[in-house]
């Protein structure tokens, strides 16, 4: 059986009215619906302080498969496919993949896995697979990228107005 609340003609199993949102139906899959005739349609979890709240996605195998939390304790947001702590979105805006305690804007740790760190492709005609942007008015020489291996610096890109260098701790190339 449906249940509407503010409709007579729910659409799905549950079906949440407050006004019409000019869609005709919604997708056959949904088993919740939250419509309304305003600009703006929410969800709230309300909960104390020292709690999480999210949505869990579960299957036959595992009932929190993956989730999105809240941490109100650390104060960030926290992305979990597969059951595994994987993107984590700190309360100061810095973005961690691989890491729960980002020190930068992104933070991407690989930890042990032989695998790429960060891979860039294009298959395209136009556009790039990496693109660095320093908009400092500075014109002094300044590293663009570094370059490092077991914590030592081993090279690095840098530029000032007028050249672009490559260089290595013993100087440029």
């Amino acid at each position: 059986a449906k249940v509407g609340i503010g409709t007579t003609g729910p659409d799905r199993l549950l079906h949440l009215y407050g006004g019409s949102s000019g869609q005709a139906t919604p997708v056959a899959s949904a088993q919740l619906v939250l419509e309304d005739d305003g600009s703006n349609n929410y969800i709230t979890f309300l909960n104390p302080n020292t709690g999480n709240a999210g949505i869990m996605w579960g299957d036959p195998q595992d009932s929190a498969r993956a989730q999105l939390i809240y941490d109100h304790n650390t104060g960030y947001m926290k992305f979990n496919p597969g059951g595994a702590e994987r993107v984590f979105f700190k309360s100061d805006g810095n973005v961690g993949i691989g890491t729960n305690a980002p020190s930068s804007l992104l933070d991407v740790r690989n930890g042990s896995v032989a695998r790429h760190t960060i891979y860039a492709e294009n298959n395209s005609a136009y556009g790039t697979p990496l693109y660095l942007n320093d908009l400092r008015s500075d014109t002094s020489m300044e590293y663009l990228t570094q370059f490092w291996r077991n914590s030592v610096l081993v090279g690095h890109i840098a530029s000032d107005a007028t050249q672009l260098r490559i260089g290595a701790p013993a100087g440029y190339v």
